[in-house]
């Protein structure tokens, strides 16, 4: 899907409809072009919040729900594709030599790290794009593969016994210790060619994080350095830029509080999304009661809300609070009010892909876990109406 605000996009903004002339992501600033000839420039944040008030708005533009995730490496190679195309339909590469339409090819190859295709595989890559756009040009490097691990299925019951006899019980031993004794060990079987077969840490490690966790706990390591290697081992989002995927979780304020209306609450819920790559809360939402499928709506209402100068005078702020833009994924707890269908259908409408975290697994959600302690520690139980019922007694171990 090709992204709607984009150069030479038509907006409508104060009734009167302008073309983007360019964005400067440096400047944070975007230029507009009216009729006339006359221009303006305005704000990235200026201009998102106005999209999110409705004052600025995309002709014909709806948000569409997402249909396909692609892994970092796909993104990277999909950026090179569009890039070449880009290259062989511009004026620049059209009335250039052969011999200078081969480096500007390389040179640009060689900047991505990757090999230039064959011409009728780029030919392939522009009837893509002409049809749909960048996200016709992700791979789906997933999809791939073929007899691999059928092949390597002798290597793979040899390398889990070793782990089991070896690697679960020693803690001196690493993974690349244990690959070198497995390795020895497939000396004596030769593959199709009379080589000796072989299986590379990789492999070795990804065997061992399919065990179970109970095997490994006992003789191998203590349960606070494997949740460490457990930690580093399910970090697959490999996020990249910020707002591609944010933390959200729920927290309980063990507190008494009265309201402006004058009920009275012996708890109140608090709600927060972080943003994993820059570890910033962008979005808070404080209730009476338990956590709810409400909430969690709210909460998004809460991000997607315009952050102007009504919204710091609302909330008694001054600094700038960040503004509203699209999600690429959320990454939810296994809670009940998380698998809501109507919440999930809204989110999934956003055209935000939707992830879980393991259950009982903190350490899934860092950021926003750490944000709850932060604030837990510094904030909430040195407020008025504190009960601090998680601190043991005085006298009482």
């Amino acid at each position: 899907m090709i992204s709607p605000i984009r150069e030479s996009a038509v907006i409508e903004m104060s009734g009167a409809t302008f073309v983007i002339k360019s964005m400067n992501a440096d400047l944070q600033d975007i230029v507009l072009r009216g009729k006339g000839g006359v221009e303006r420039t305005v704000d990235y944040s200026q201009f998102y919040n106005g999209l999110a008030a409705g004052t600025i708005r995309i002709p014909g533009h709806s948000p569409q729900r997402t249909q396909k995730s692609w892994r970092p490496r796909e993104y990277a190679e999909a950026v090179f594709r569009s890039d070449l195309v880009k290259l062989f339909e511009s004026d620049r590469y059209y009335k250039a030599g052969i011999e200078e339409q081969k480096t500007l090819s390389e040179t640009l190859a060689r900047q991505h790290g990757k090999k230039v295709p064959s011409a009728k595989t780029i030919k392939s890559y522009q009837r893509k794009y002409a049809r749909g756009g960048f996200d016709s040009l992700l791979p789906d490097f997933s999809s791939r593969g073929g007899a691999g691990w059928a092949n390597k299925l002798e290597q793979k019951l040899l390398a889990k016994e070793m782990i089991l006899q070896i690697y679960a019980t020693d803690d001196k031993i690493n993974i690349t210790s244990i690959t070198l004794l497995i390795n020895d060990k497939l000396r004596d079987h030769l593959d199709v060619n009379g080589k000796p077969q072989r299986i590379s840490s990789k492999t070795v490690s990804r065997i061992i994080h399919e065990l179970p966790r109970e095997l490994v706990l006992c003789g191998r390591v203590d349960a606070k350095t494997y949740r460490l290697a457990s930690r580093q081992a399910v970090n697959a989002f490999n996020v990249e830029y910020a707002f591609q995927l944010m933390q959200v979780d729920a927290k309980t304020i063990d507190q008494y509080v009265i309201d402006e209306f004058g009920n009275r609450y012996t708890q109140i819920t608090l709600y927060s999304m972080v943003c994993s790559r820059t570890g910033y809360p962008v979005g808070i939402f404080v209730t009476p009661g338990a956590p709810s499928e409400y909430t969690l709506l709210k909460l998004f209402e809460f991000f997607f809300s315009p952050k102007d100068d009504d919204f710091k005078a609302r909330f008694g702020i001054d600094s700038q609070w960040p503004a509203p833009c699209g999600i690429a994924q959320v990454l939810l707890d296994n809670a009940s009010e998380n698998a809501g269908g109507v919440a999930l259908e809204i989110v999934r409408d956003l055209g935000i892909e939707i992830h879980y975290a393991r259950a009982n697994r903190g350490d899934d959600k860092p950021f926003v876990e750490s944000l709850f302690k932060t604030l837990e520690q510094r904030l909430f139980k040195r407020m008025p109406g504190a009960k601090k019922s998680s601190e043991p007694l005085a006298g009482v171990s």
